[in-house]
């Protein structure tokens, strides 16, 4: 990267320091195609990958370079910031380092979107934040966030001086309360949101993917877990943790946004109906190729009807139906 442009940017740096709109639950629940509506709004940033600060909590990924970790905690009184930052960007999250290669690819590997960031840059930045400002733990996840978005170089949400939130996508992250422990004491004013959906249509979507693995255990340990967890930290934490049902958002997504809207004091904008990479339209992460298109994918409710046989229907319809209702009870109302 030209020397004066780095320079420049460094001179006019954009401090990325709001606090974090965490979608936390279980994947195949929807999370990332909310992330993805958030994409291109006035008053957020939108950060992409599902491993943000090496954090992963999806225990059915098989990668063997990417190991589960927790919220990170630092000791500042014995710190070298050049291992929190390489913690931070490389110990899991690989996917950064791909895409900048490749261009930004999630399930339509013939259509890679613009991904122009500068890894080298972003720590040259965080480590320069950090020599004037690491006092506390938000210190260092502020400096790097305002690393990271100031090195994308092309990142089409950087200024405006009417940012709310960073918003990002942690598959499983509700699953440990550890997390969400460590992340509101570091974000008092954050917020996690967690996704719903009908047992019958995440079972459809989770057998899809893992035919071998599914089964009463795979749904206990993820779809039941993730469940009865937004139950519990629902009612611990109150407003500050958000449940929306998936199908309102796939059904009534301007009445879901536009509530999600008041709820975080943002303004409402159309920009939410589509999801966007960095504003840019954006195929939807499903696993059925037919429905890797960009927009709203509404025949996605009914994908089980046609995966899951007769013993799936009985079983779900007898062990999860009712914690569902009882959750989606407390979702907010569209």
């Amino acid at each position: 990267m030209n020397i004066k442009l780095e320079e420049k940017r460094i001179n006019d740096l954009i401090q990325c320091n709001e606090p974090i709109i965490a979608i936390g639950s279980v994947m195949r629940s929807g999370g990332n195609m909310l992330n993805r509506l958030f994409d291109n709004h006035i008053n957020l940033r939108t950060y992409h990958s599902e491993l943000l600060f090496s954090i992963l909590s999806d225990n059915t990924n098989t990668n063997p370079k990417i190991k589960l970790a927790t919220f990170p905690k630092y000791d500042l009184e014995n710190t070298d910031t050049e291992n929190i930052f390489d913690d931070l960007a490389m110990k899991n999250d690989i996917f950064i380092e791909l895409n900048t290669k490749s261009g930004w690819i999630k399930t339509n590997y013939d259509n890679p979107l613009p991904f122009y960031y500068d890894r080298l840059f972003h720590k040259k930045i965080f480590l320069s934040l950090c020599e004037k400002n690491m006092n506390k733990q938000r210190d260092i996840f502020d400096n790097y966030m305002t690393g990271f978005f100031n090195s994308y170089w092309d990142y089409q949400n950087l200024y405006g001086n009417n940012k709310k939130y960073i918003t990002n996508y942690w598959p499983g992250f509700i699953l440990y309360e550890e997390n969400v422990k460590r992340f509101f004491k570091t974000y008092p004013e954050g917020r996690i949101i967690s996704v719903i959906r009908n047992p019958f249509q995440w079972a459809g979507s989770a057998k899809k993917r893992r035919p071998e693995e599914f089964g009463e255990t795979y749904m206990d340990n993820l779809w039941l877990s993730s469940i009865e967890k937004s139950l519990h930290l629902k009612e611990k934490y109150s407003d500050k943790f958000i449940l929306i049902n998936f199908d309102d958002l796939v059904i009534h997504t301007k009445n879901s946004m536009n509530t999600l809207c008041e709820i975080l004091d943002i303004s409402f904008h159309e920009s939410l109906l589509e999801p966007t990479f960095n504003g840019m339209s954006i195929e939807a992460n499903s696993i059925f190729i037919l429905q890797q298109k960009s927009g709203i994918v509404k025949t996605a409710l009914n994908n089980y009807k046609k995966i899951l046989d007769r013993e799936d229907m009985d079983m779900i319809e007898q062990k999860y139906i009712n914690i569902f209702n009882k959750t989606k009870s407390l979702a907010i109302k569209v």
